[in-house]
């Protein structure tokens, strides 16, 4: 069963689905917007997946951060790495 849907698009946008159809990449409108509706639902899909599959990996990164030790304040570090370059590049 086919669902009637009105959108209003940027002018580029329907510029672009003329082209495809005139093109000969898609034979109407509707099947062009069809395409891309299906292309942004298969990509929902795998972004879903990939984040589901994500979250043990980026659980096993934090457990491996917290178990590496204290950590350093990043300010202190570049504070002390520009002390060094200073040092350095002033001939002593």
């Amino acid at each position: 069963m086919n669902k009637r849907v009105t959108v209003d698009l940027a002018d580029d946008e329907a510029r672009a689905i003329e082209a495809a159809v005139a093109d000969g990449r898609f034979a109407s409108e509707a099947e062009a917007v069809r395409a891309a509706v299906a292309a942004w639902a298969a990509n929902e899909a795998d972004d879903a997946d990939l984040r589901e599959a994500d979250i043990p990996r980026l659980r096993r990164m934090v457990e491996e951060g917290l178990a590496s030790g204290p950590s350093l304040d990043a300010d202190a570090v570049f504070s002390r790495l520009r002390e060094r370059v200073a040092l350095r590049t002033s001939g002593q």
